[in-house]
């Protein structure tokens, strides 16, 4: 008997073939899915083309040349928290891990299919700000200001 997973589609418990990403209940959600996803993300896009991103990117993966899933050679300075256009979370260097390419499209899925869950997306990204705002207090991080004037001391 060849080998069957569950659909894509969350909440569906459908069993389809290894190629397959959904059952035939569910099949319009593969193009409607990659619609959705380019509309959401067409809002902040413009932010990877910067040159200070492309900047701090490409200095933060030749500080960080390993991937920190696998350990294979690192491609993509990859936002910790999705910033989903928040500017502050965006420019965030505490939000930053070096990523190969296949380890960051698999974190990108699952984020992605996590947000379009029910009881999720819009609503939760306080929530997951909340985190991130946690984890300075957490790692007790001080932090500059971008405009480069020295923060005061306390």
């Amino acid at each position: 008997m060849p080998l069957k997973k569950i659909c894509n589609h969350a909440g569906c418990s459908a069993l389809i073939e290894m190629s397959e990403r959904f059952c035939g209940s569910h099949k319009g959600d593969e193009k409607r899915d990659h619609v959705w996803v380019r509309k959401a993300s067409a809002a902040w896009h413009h932010l990877y083309k910067t040159s200070r991103w492309k900047k701090i990117s490409s200095s933060f993966l030749v500080d960080n040349p390993v991937c920190e899933e696998c350990g294979a050679p690192s491609d993509v300075c990859d936002h910790i928290i999705p910033h989903r256009g928040d500017e502050d979370l965006f420019w965030d260097p505490i939000n930053r891990q070096a990523l190969c390419k296949p380890c960051h499209d698999r974190k990108t899925r699952v984020e992605m299919q996590e947000y379009r869950r029910p009881g999720r997306g819009v609503e939760n990204q306080w929530a997951r700000k909340a985190d991130h705002t946690r984890a300075y207090e957490a790692h007790d991080v001080k932090m500059e200001p971008l405009d480069g004037a020295s923060a005061e001391s306390d």
